[in-house]
């Protein structure tokens, strides 16, 4: 049967070039002791297909030395060890898009958590391993906040901004002009430079979401935008060149459904896949090039992306 159960992230981190991840899960209405046989595991889900799913092993943490957050009870049980600890194996993933959820068992219970960082701890936002690469976000477009994997292999550029922030974007033009497809906008992020004689590299990136096949367009930045961008909370740093305004030739690009990504790198890098969280029509964007339809959808079930599909 399933229970209820408390869920605490205290990171995820790279610690001895391994992407670690500790936290704890409670099975409601048991003592979580040695004296109680549980066990931990991490599931990872698709998002993009649900049906896909796999499974790692979590540790049990049994010495708690270091660990200085008391897991408190408010049913008269004993909840001390419901610590685990463990390896995200990224290498053993199949490249895709992940969420995931920590699954605590005893023989007769268990209880299941989806992973998000809702109080902000160490979180790292991209890992390199042997095969693989990932970026990490935390998806505030969903309800969740859940932390989600973009498992890769090495062919999107690395996140290097923190996690607490996601890239910031929105368009102003977005049109087909004699065949090339022109996009004006804004994308920048939290402790990003991009002032006027700061050095700025934009790029747009369409993935195919069957082989995960890249094309990718320079989209460069300007200096006159329309108006000053501003964040949440400033980071007193110039965003002149959070501006951008090209016209790219996508007609090589074969046909597919693709998901589209900006990154913008100056001092640091972050990437984001490309939404209108306005919800604008995007019906009349759209071009017949070298006998191929090029047109574009928003995606509400995945925070209002952008999609291309050619055919």
């Amino acid at each position: 049967d399933e229970v209820d159960g408390s869920f605490y992230f205290d990171y995820l981190n790279e610690i001895d070039e391994k992407l670690m991840f500790r936290g704890y899960l409670t099975i409601s209405g048991m003592n979580n002791t040695l004296e109680e046989d549980i066990s931990y595991k991490l599931i990872f889900v698709n998002t993009d297909n649900n049906s896909l799913t796999y499974e790692q092993t979590l540790t049990r943490i049994t010495d708690l030395t270091g660990i200085n957050r008391p897991i408190y009870s408010t049913d008269g049980y004993k909840y001390t060890h419901a610590w685990f600890e463990g390896i995200v194996d990224i290498d053993s993933l199949p490249v895709g898009n992940y969420i995931m959820y920590v699954q605590a068992e005893s023989d007769k219970t268990f209880s299941k958590k989806i992973v998000n960082n809702v109080l902000y701890k160490t979180e790292i936002s991209s890992y390199e391993g042997e095969e693989k690469a990932v970026n990490i976000k935390n998806d505030y477009s969903d309800h969740t906040s859940a932390v989600t994997l973009y498992i890769r292999d090495k062919s999107l550029p690395l996140k290097t901004v923190g996690t607490y922030y996601n890239q910031f974007d929105t368009w102003r033009s977005f049109e087909f002009v004699d065949n090339k497809l022109h996009l004006k906008g804004v994308s920048y992020s939290y402790g990003m430079k991009l002032g006027k004689n700061d050095k700025v590299t934009r790029t747009i990136i369409f993935e195919n979401m069957d082989t995960l096949e890249t094309y990718s367009f320079d989209l460069g930045s300007i200096t006159n935008g329309m108006y000053n961008v501003a964040l949440p909370v400033s980071d007193n740093l110039d965003k002149t060149r959070a501006w951008y305004d090209n016209s790219i030739d996508i007609s090589a690009i074969p046909k597919g459904e693709y998901i589209i990504y900006i990154s913008t790198s100056s001092n640091v890098t972050d990437i984001s896949e490309f939404t209108d969280l306005m919800g604008r029509d995007l019906s009349n964007v759209t071009a017949t090039i070298n006998g191929k339809t090029y047109s574009f959808k928003l995606n509400y079930d995945k925070g209002n992306r952008i999609e291309m599909i050619v055919k």
